[in-house]
């Protein structure tokens, strides 16, 4: 304490008071006026440190010998404490008399709030270098994309793919048939959770047999023309193949003529490549046609004429067979027997190839 001569009362282990104890400095602690105290005629005192300050060397020198000042010394911090602020000593002494004198469950309090403020900082002091640390990440990731979008720009010749909008309506294909199963309806977006079964359904008729059984050759007759606008295309992509193999002012002149101004041979080639692949396909499905109905026009002239029975039906194999000779038949219509013999070739090396993969096997 601040007061050298306040006499305390120490308790026992039996909770009894045992003999007054002071905190009095020692008998050979020196005077105001210097002299010793061996006759115990002058007063004693306590050396503070704001004493200590205004006393001579040799009696602050003296005085670090006392046990109390040196208990003193020892409770405040020891020599860090007695080289700062007298000042700042003489508050936290008061600070500890202030806790002494009340009473325990304060001075619990007190530990406890003086506790939570040092956890507070500390989790403070982690956010912020959490914070720190996700600036610097995010930076980094920014500059490792920045020059990645540089790279990619190099390597595209700074062409590069325009970022589709969020608000963009999303792109499906229609051709497939998950398209119309799996859209959206007006019961998942919210909008009419009444409507149940009477909503209205979207229905494409390339994908749906509600609108009927296709007939192909009566689609056939319906849209003749695009056999026309076929044809005509693949003669002007012919001229066009041409002049563009021509080099020179003479095919400068063709190109000029022709009005050929975007594109290239190689796209002009593809193009007539599959225009001459679908008008095979559209042949080969028109030949197979004929030769199914010539079938079916021979089966009928022979239950007209008694040949067959009305109830007959054909086997799977026979019907193959028959439509077989009718292709052949509408071949050598077309083409000739050579164009039936080259089908035939074909046909024999694709067997004699099959035959000779199971030889192996």
């Amino acid at each position: 304490s601040a007061s050298s001569a306040t006499t305390k009362k120490r308790p026992d282990n039996d909770g009894d008071s045992s003999d007054d104890w002071s905190s009095s400095s020692s008998s050979s602690s020196p005077s105001i006026d210097g002299n010793d105290s061996d006759d115990g005629s002058s007063a004693e005192f306590a050396l503070t440190s704001s004493h200590r300050k205004d006393l001579p060397i040799h009696l602050e020198s003296a005085s670090s010998s006392d046990d109390d000042v040196d208990n003193s010394v020892s409770s405040s911090g020891g020599e860090s404490n007695e080289a700062s602020d007298p000042e700042e000593h003489d508050s936290v002494g008061e600070e500890e008399d202030d806790d002494e004198a009340l009473p325990l469950e304060e001075r619990l309090l007190r530990q406890d709030e003086s506790k939570n403020h040092k956890l507070l900082q500390r989790t403070k002091e982690r956010k912020n270098m959490a914070r720190k640390a996700l600036a610097q990440k995010l930076t980094k990731m920014k500059e490792q994309k920045r020059e990645k979008n540089e790279k990619n720009d190099e390597k595209g010749d700074g062409v590069t793919k325009k970022k589709k909008s969020k608000h963009a309506p999303t792109e499906a294909s229609s051709k497939r048939r998950d398209f119309f199963g799996k859209r959206r309806t007006l019961n998942e977006s919210g909008i009419g959770v009444t409507i149940g079964a009477h909503r209205y359904k979207a229905r494409d008729p390339r994908v749906s047999s509600l609108s009927g059984h296709l007939d192909e050759e009566h689609f056939e007759r319906n849209y003749s023309f695009l056999d026309d606008v076929r044809k005509k295309e693949m003669e002007e992509l012919k001229k066009r193949i041409a002049a563009r193999k021509i080099s020179g002012r003479g095919g400068n002149k063709k190109r000029r003529k022709l009005g050929i101004v975007g594109g290239s041979l190689e796209e002009d080639t593809d193009r007539l490549k599959q225009l001459q692949q679908q008008q095979k396909e559209l042949e080969r499905k028109q030949m197979e046609r004929n030769a199914k109905r010539n079938v079916k026009k021979k089966l009928q002239q022979e239950v007209e004429t008694g040949e067959r029975s009305a109830a007959h039906y054909l086997k799977r194999r026979e019907m193959k067979r028959l439509v077989m000779e009718a292709k052949f038949d509408e071949l050598r219509k077309r083409g000739g027997d050579s164009a039936v013999e080259k089908v035939m070739n074909k046909r024999r090396k694709k067997n004699k190839s099959r035959d000779a993969k199971k030889s192996s096997i």
